[in-house]
């Protein structure tokens, strides 16, 4: 897909610019955020990312220590004594760094967290700013940044007045009223324990009011623990859309938090790509993030390539299988001093990180049965038994690193 994102992006922009105002109002019956969508891609504005960032440059939002590397963009990451090698920048240059490749200018706004609170203060921030002109009205916010709720711990608060009333992934959409409703009454609940939490989601809530007034669309990622039935809370409030994740065959993902909020597909996945002077998301041949901003590292697509799977690849090891479900916390960062770096099958690893059984892992599965820890790569056997990183299916070897989430079909609203 990567390999033809270029023209499809291209033949985007141009239609959106040709036909924008046709399409605010369309002749089909498009959902609210499609019709969203292509109003804020064809309006030429910038559109304003709200993330935390080190490698983006921003004076807008918390002013602080620029935030940690977290993300490998060229593919190298690795372990050297106790510590990851090879992390480049974080999630929000990822995000910033798509909403780019797809031709909008980015105006960076940086919240430090991603704890209801933070983002409560990061929103009523920006909604400062847009009110006051310190920034120019944008064709969009983005925001590929996740409240997640139980689905059925909501349903279980809330009071049930009868069929058709029932609080279900159905019928979200519905409820949206009912369920803001229901914070601002537990948000003045002096006796929850969890009342800060509730009016951490009131402010946000305010401040996406705000936003919304000004007829500024958020655009939010919808979340990636699919198919549990969890939804992204800040999708309920004004103004807000939630963007789900297609996969290369522009199929819906099962790892998207899917309900009725989820009215807008995009395609989550991005494969990085090493050209000259750097890392290239969309295609181009011409990089958003430059040799000098990215890690040294040799390439783990490049050194395992080609190499026989059973030279290469081997199962986890019996123990450290049996220390998992004893250990405090799951992910990569638990296993780094504990799994040995290399190539293991898939299924194993996604056990391993917690994700067993989830759409994240069948997900990771589909793509190859191999995978290297720390870096997530994920192999292809050739049929001649042979591993091969190649997400895209084309065989280019400048590939170096896959991501694929909901956070990156938000920014690609214009995109496909």
């Amino acid at each position: 897909m990567i390999r033809t994102m270029k023209g499809a992006l291209a033949a985007s922009a141009a239609f959106y610019a040709a036909h924008g105002a046709a399409l605010a109002k369309p002749a089909v019956d498009l959902s609210s955020s499609e019709q969203a969508a292509m109003q804020a891609c064809s309006s030429g504005k910038p559109f304003v990312v709200v993330d935390s960032f080190k490698i983006t440059k921003t004076i807008y939002g918390d002013q602080g220590t620029p935030d940690s590397a977290s993300m490998d963009f060229n593919g190298d990451l690795h372990v050297q004594g106790r510590e990851f090698i090879g992390l480049d920048g974080t999630h929000g240059d990822l995000v910033a760094g798509i909403t780019g490749a797809n031709g909008r200018h980015v105006i960076p706004f940086q919240t430090v967290d991603i704890m209801p609170d933070d983002l409560a203060h990061a929103f009523t921030s920006l909604a400062d700013a847009l009110e006051s002109g310190e920034i120019e009205k944008p064709g969009a916010v983005i925001a590929s940044l996740v409240l997640p709720t139980a689905v059925e711990h909501m349903a279980s608060l809330m009071p049930y007045k009868g069929p058709g009333q029932e609080v279900t992934l159905d019928t979200l959409a519905q409820r949206k009223d009912k369920i803001i409703r229901f914070l601002f009454k537990k948000a003045e609940d002096r006796n929850d324990p969890y009342r800060a939490y509730y009016q951490a989601y009131i402010r946000i809530y305010e401040a996406f009011k705000r936003i919304d007034a000004l007829g500024i669309p958020v655009f939010l990622a919808a979340g990636n623990e699919g198919p549990a039935p969890l939804f992204n809370m800040m999708v309920v409030f004004p103004g807000a859309h939630a963007v789900g994740a297609l996969d290369r065959a522009g199929r819906k993902t099962a790892y998207t938090n899917d309900s009725s909020l989820v009215q807008l597909w995009r395609k989550g996945s991005f494969t990085l790509r090493q050209v000259e002077g750097g890392i290239d998301l969309n295609g181009d041949d011409r990089p958003e993030f430059t040799d000098d901003q990215l890690s040294k590292g040799p390439a783990v697509a490049e050194r395992y390539n080609g190499k026989p799977v059973s030279e290469a690849a081997g199962p986890v090891p019996t123990m450290v299988k049996r220390m998992a479900p004893m250990m405090r916390t799951r992910g990569v960062a638990a296993f780094k001093n504990v799994l040995p770096e290399g190539v293991y099958p898939t299924d194993d690893l996604m056990d391993l990180y917690g994700l067993g059984g989830t759409g994240s892992a069948d997900f990771m599965k589909e793509l190859g049965p191999w995978m290297h820890h720390p870096s997530l790569l994920v192999f292809k056997e050739t049929p001649e038994g042979f591993l091969a990183f190649d997400p895209e299916g084309n065989g280019d070897p400048a590939q170096r690193i896959s991501w694929d989430a909901t956070s990156y079909a938000a920014p690609n609203i214009c995109g496909d």
